[in-house]
């Protein structure tokens, strides 16, 4: 037998391989096994189906019969057609068809598998760019909501966004309120719906089921969940989708969303309002933050003016009243035949007086300092001139010695800060020396950009772990070597202040019983 022949047979006994003769009008003349087995219809019944019962319509092309007869004869050409099984399920063939006389002769594989699995990768890509959608619209509402910082127009803007782009028919947002859910914003179908301000406790509903659990609940149909609330102003809703709000400290809410059929929201709404409820958690934080700022703004405004309040009247109501108190003492004290103890009274108001009046000016200072509102005259400063200015605060028992190079490189300051930070360390100096000792005023050059001044005394020292507290704001080193120094522990912190708007660092090494040596770093001109 030729090859053709033997080719011609396994055609029209194959089982697989669809073979089948079909007259001009597109009837079936001849089928082989192949078509009967793949359709589940016996070769008279295939003949016997009209061909609208028998054919699917695969396009709006013209149908496959009508292409073969417009080829020229002999000539194949590409067909694909759709056959409806004995079980009502498609059979997709695809193959070649040739006009041969008076009959079209079609040679056909199965390709259902094929294009079932076509139909689910374009099902699963339409999903993905579905999905893709979805997520680019809840990154624009989050990239909106983001940004308002009222909470109420924050709440009222996402349940808007949320119905004008997916459609729901019910969106509400609660936030926690002590044990309680609030419903702080809410907008559906029905204007009688007016959710907000209702609250329900954290145990209940499925609101409150997806707040306690901290994951989504979706319920396909809430009459078959334990945990649906029914809401009058709601009687047909059907199904509910509630997702819980966090953010950095904790639970914050739950964004919930309803619909009036059964199954109505799926895993992708799951995912979208997921999205959407990270990037509002972070937008209710961020709204709760700006308002909390604002109200410790407005609180820091109320303080700044009575701070400047109290330092008017520091400068004002105190120190003038203190001047004419020191005026009359010092003026008793003058008198002639004034008694001892008179004498001694009134030089104990005048150095009273003087305390107080020290301490009135430190605290202006510091106002000053605080607010930034010092004005510094930067000019070349003289240290050795600084230093010596410093010496009349010498008394018997606390000598004061200068020791400074021949050459001394100027340092750039404000001439007159500069010079109250050198006398408040040589003044710290002598009352820190209840023993008296000798007070050394040194300067030296430090590398070649700064310049190193130190106090140096004899006095009661400070220990190692008290030393980092010394240049705090209001602290003191309390032990009983000081229990009797007056101070306010504003100087040092005064004195840091102004090095440090210098661009320099100060600092202390000390030693209990031995003394103390604080230094000044400042840059030189």
């Amino acid at each position: 037998m030729l090859d053709a022949d033997r080719l011609l047979d396994r055609l029209l006994h194959s089982e697989t391989i669809v073979y089948a003769i079909y007259d001009l009008a597109g009837r079936i003349v001849h089928a082989n096994p192949a078509l009967t087995v793949l359709t589940g219809r016996s070769e008279s019944e295939l003949m016997e189906m009209p061909e609208s019962s028998l054919y699917r319509r695969v396009d709006d092309r013209a149908g496959w019969p009508s292409q073969v007869r417009a080829a020229p004869e002999g000539t194949w050409v590409s067909c694909e057609r759709v056959l409806n099984r004995k079980d009502g399920s498609p059979l997709y063939l695809r193959g070649s068809a040739v006009l041969l006389g008076d009959s079209i002769h079609v040679v056909e594989v199965d390709v259902t598998e094929q294009r079932r699995e076509e139909e689910a990768l374009t099902e699963e890509t339409g999903r993905f760019h579905a999905n893709l959608l979805r997520m680019q619209i809840v990154h624009s509402i989050g990239s909106q909501v983001v940004s308002i910082r009222d909470i109420d127009a924050l709440m009222e803007s996402v349940v808007g966004m949320i119905r004008t782009t997916f459609g729901y028919r019910a969106t509400s947002v609660w936030l926690l309120e002590g044990d309680r859910l609030v419903c702080k914003a809410g907008i559906g179908d029905d204007p009688d719906w007016k959710p907000k301000g209702l609250s329900l406790p954290v145990e209940k509903g499925v609101i409150g089921a997806a707040f306690r659990s901290g994951r989504s609940r979706l319920v396909p149909d809430v009459s078959k969940d334990k945990d649906f609330l029914f809401h009058p102003s709601m009687p047909n809703a059907k199904a509910e989708l509630s997702v819980p709000l966090y953010g950095t400290s904790g639970p914050l809410g739950v964004l919930d969303i309803e619909a009036e059929h059964v199954a109505a929201f799926d895993e992708q709404d799951r995912l979208a309002m997921e999205a959407l409820s990270d990037l509002l958690g972070v937008a209710i934080e961020n709204a709760r933050l700006y308002q909390e700022l604002q109200s410790d703004n407005a609180r820091l405004q109320q303080m700044d003016r009575l701070k400047s309040e109290f330092a008017s009247m520091i400068g004002h109501d105190i120190k003038n009243p203190l001047s004419i108190i020191r005026g009359y003492a010092e003026l008793i004290g003058q008198m002639p035949g004034i008694p001892a103890g008179l004498e001694r009274t009134s030089g104990k108001i005048v150095s009273e007086t003087e305390e107080i009046s020290h301490l009135a000016d430190q605290m202006l200072t510091l106002f000053r300092i605080d607010a930034a509102d010092v004005s510094y005259s930067f000019e070349s400063v003289d240290v050795s001139e600084l230093l010596d200015k410093v010496t009349p605060l010498a008394d018997d028992r606390h000598p004061m010695v200068l020791d400074l190079p021949p050459s001394l490189p100027r340092v750039r300051g404000d001439r007159r800060s500069l010079l109250q930070v050198m006398r408040n360390l040589a003044t710290n100096a002598i009352k820190y020396s209840p023993a008296g000792g000798v007070i050394t005023l040194r300067a030296v050059p430090e590398g070649d950009c700064l310049v190193r001044i130190e106090v140096q005394d004899q006095g009661v020292g400070i220990s190692q772990e008290d030393t980092p507290r010394l240049f705090q704001k209001f602290q003191r080193i309390w032990n009983d070597a000081t229990e009797l120094v007056s101070g306010t522990g504003l100087g040092l912190y005064i004195c840091r202040k102004i090095v440090e708007d210098h661009g320099g660092r100060i600092g202390a090494v000390s030693q209990p019983g031995v003394g103390s040596t604080f230094f000044v770093l400042l840059p030189r001109t």
